[in-house]
Order: C-alpha cells, then sequence, then structure tokens
C-alpha cells in the first residue's frame, strides 16, 4: 500500500502535469495500481476537502500523516504496510511522518525532498530563500485553492480564526 498527501488538491490531478513534474511529484499512479498496489492520495488538512486548518508541516499535519498510516494499515484490504514516496512536499512530509516511528510504516522513499525544513526549504545555507519559498506558494499551493471543482469548500472556510 502507497500512501502520498500534499496541499496540491486531489482532485486537480486531472489537469495536465508539467515538463519537470510529469507526474505530480507521485510517480505514475495507474502504473502502481496495475502493479497491484492500494494507493492512497489525500489532501493534507485545511486543503482541497480537507477539514480544518492548514497547518503547513506543523504538530496537527504530523500527526494526522500518522493517523493516517495507522486507519490505513489496519483496514481489511491491508496487508499491514505502508510505504509512502514521492518528491518535494510528498517527501518532505514522510521524514515528518517517520520520525513519529508510526507502527505500520514499513517505508519512506523520499526524493528531493529535504528533511531539515529550517535547512533545506528556509534558510538554505543559512540565508533566508524567500524566492523560490514566494513562489511555491503562490504557485503551488495558493492558485488550486481557486480552482472551481464540485463541492470546493469557501475560501473563507480556510482562514485562521
Amino acid at each position: 500500500m502507497l500512501l502520498a498527501s500534499s496541499p496540491y488538491i486531489k482532485d486537480a490531478v486531472y489537469l495536465p502535469s508539467t515538463a519537470m513534474y510529469r507526474y505530480r511529484e507521485t510517480g505514475n499512479i495507474a502504473k502502481w495500481v496495475s502493479m497491484g498496489y492500494v494507493f492512497i492520495l489525500c489532501d493534507v488538512r485545511g486543503s482541497g476537502k480537507s477539514e480544518g486548518t492548514y497547518d503547513v508541516w506543523g504538530p496537527k499535519e504530523q500527526m494526522d500523516y500518522c493517523d493516517t498510516i495507522e486507519w490505513a494499515g489496519t483496514r481489511e484490504w491491508s496487508n499491514g504496510k505502508v510505504g509512502m514516496f514521492g518528491e518535494s512536499y510528498y517527501g518532505m512530509n514522510q521524514w515528518q511522518a517517520a520520525q513519529h516511528n508510526p507502527p505500520h510504516l514499513a517505508c519512506i522513499a523520499p526524493y528531493d525532498a529535504g528533511a531539515d525544513i529550517y535547512r533545506h526549504f528556509v534558510y538554505k545555507g543559512g540565508i533566508l530563500a524567500i524566492g523560490f519559498n514566494n513562489h511555491w506558494w503562490n504557485n503551488s499551493v495558493r492558485y488550486r485553492h481557486f480552482l472551481d471543482y464540485a463541492d470546493r469548500p469557501k475560501r473563507d472556510a480556510r482562514r485562521a480564526p
């Protein structure tokens, strides 16, 4: 069983990929499913159709990964082993989940994903990296929440109190 989660709205997976990210940073999902894997693609807290307030790599999001892993590992269609994989955000959240050592997490396979958010994402080489972070937030996270898809929660519901 494979698990991947991000704030990129799983319902938008039908949109065309880019040359840079041919398979939405998760690999070719259809290929994994054709090989017999169960593939769970989740929206993180506060994104897509998930409830709550977006908590980028925060404690609530980390525990959500653990809860999801434990839920998936105990389903009747599960062999009890959950693997996580993916690139960038999908990989960074694997490090976040693995540090809590959930019993059903069998492996992680992050790539192109910093293990230390402070040093590898926010302060690269000790220097504040606002260029990429601004681009990532506005073009990979924020803009997707303005897509018009059925049952999309209202934007006001996403704002922190």
